[in-house]
């Protein structure tokens, strides 16, 4: 039997389920916007006078913050090993560097966004994600601190609160003596896709109020870990029809051939 025919078909059949098989390019790293805090918007506050981080928005429980002068959420450019620098702070002008005991450099690079964790300010950051597949697991990871203004004393706790959707979770409570820094570590949460578009927020959570306690955040990365290798749907629909045409294609020449 020649076998040319059959190869004629069979080879496009073939071509467009490896093409569909191929992940997505969004789902072959991570999903999220600006993960590393490397693209501001103009300069100032995050919620306030303007300021846009690409892809987040982010405040505290003070809005527009009134009367009051710092706000809960910064941005920094990395400094000094103790100070993250003047250069992109996202805050009132006034504020000139923000220095806190000890800080190290972020092993993502990029810059850093410090909360604080004050019940009184509460600051978060958040950033919508869209495109997901429901019922896909996501895995989130992260760099994280927790930090004492200089200026400050007392020993404080620091947690992140990750949301994502209708699920929340904390990273463990890490515990900073009075005027040090604890170093940088890795938070690693796994969430399921409720919705097409789900919110990531990050609420900086610590105690006690006054010290303060403020929370570092660094090279967050969301990917998703079910639909990555894969078969889509359409890919497993194009492979049962691409069968089916195959198998009917051989039953018609071997009859053709019999008679």
């Amino acid at each position: 039997m020649n076998s040319s025919p059959l190869k004629a078909l069979l080879l496009p059949v073939l071509a467009a389920s490896l093409l569909l098989t191929v992940p997505f390019g969004a789902r072959a790293g991570s999903i999220l916007t600006n993960g590393n805090f490397s693209s501001p918007g103009t300069s100032g506050q995050l919620t306030v006078n303007s300021y846009s981080l690409t892809g987040w928005t982010g405040g505290g429980k003070e809005g527009a913050f009134g009367s009051q002068t710092t706000p809960p959420v910064f941005v920094f450019a990395l400094g000094t090993a103790n100070q993250l620098a003047t250069t992109g702070v996202m805050g009132d002008a006034f504020m000139g560097t923000v220095d806190f005991y000890g800080v190290t450099a972020a092993p993502g690079g990029g810059a850093v966004v410090a909360a604080d964790g004050d019940p009184a300010w509460a600051g978060s950051i958040s950033q919508t994600v869209s495109g997901l597949m429901v019922g896909d697991t996501y895995s989130l990871t992260f760099n994280w601190a927790g930090a004492q203004q200089q200026g400050f004393s007392g020993p404080t706790t620091e947690k992140w609160q990750v949301s994502f959707g209708g699920s929340t979770q904390t990273t463990s409570t890490v515990s900073t003596p009075s005027q040090t820094f604890e170093g940088w570590q890795t938070g690693s949460l796994t969430f399921t896709a409720t919705s097409a578009s789900e919110a990531l927020t990050f609420l900086a959570v610590g105690s006690p109020s006054g010290e303060p306690p403020w929370l570092l955040l660094n090279g967050v990365s969301l990917t998703d870990t079910t639909s990555a290798g894969a078969p889509e749907p359409g890919t497993l629909l194009l492979l049962g029809v691409g069968g089916a045409v195959l198998v009917g294609s051989v039953r018609r020449r071997r009859k053709a051939t019999r008679s």
